[in-house]
């Protein structure tokens, strides 16, 4: 059963979890959906968390982030502007969850809209070790 969430106001921070030791199509962030198909929305957080928090959120059954954890901060009027729609959907095991789409669900992401996606976001910070 979805929860009910209230709506993400612009101002709100938000935090992408990625790993430079483990990437994903050699993205240390995913930029894109990896199976479209599946789900056209990329997960990020609701709130600034730090990286051993994210970690926690997204891999409950680690008790520390892995080697080359990171995360990257951006906010929802950032996303919007640049036309990356942002939805709460948090659930029980995360209620700090957020889909981010581009235009809509059925839009495929092109390589313009990764770019783009990229540009939203600062500097990320590192875990190291």
């Amino acid at each position: 059963m979805r929860r009910r969430e209230k709506p993400i106001a612009d101002d709100e921070r938000l935090t992408q979890y990625g790993n430079k030791n483990s990437p994903i199509a050699g993205r240390s962030f995913k930029n894109r959906p990896p199976v479209p198909t599946q789900v056209n929305a990329l997960s990020l957080l609701r709130g600034e968390h730090s990286v051993a928090e994210a970690a926690a959120l997204i891999q409950t059954s680690r008790s520390s982030p892995s080697p080359g954890s990171g995360v990257r901060y951006t906010t929802a009027a950032r996303l919007r502007q640049d036309g990356f729609p942002v939805r709460p959907t948090g659930n029980n095991k995360n209620p700090y969850h957020v889909s981010v789409t581009c235009v809509d669900e059925k839009h495929m992401w092109t390589e313009d809209d990764s770019v783009r996606f990229d540009a939203c976001f600062g500097e990320p910070t590192w875990e190291e070790g």
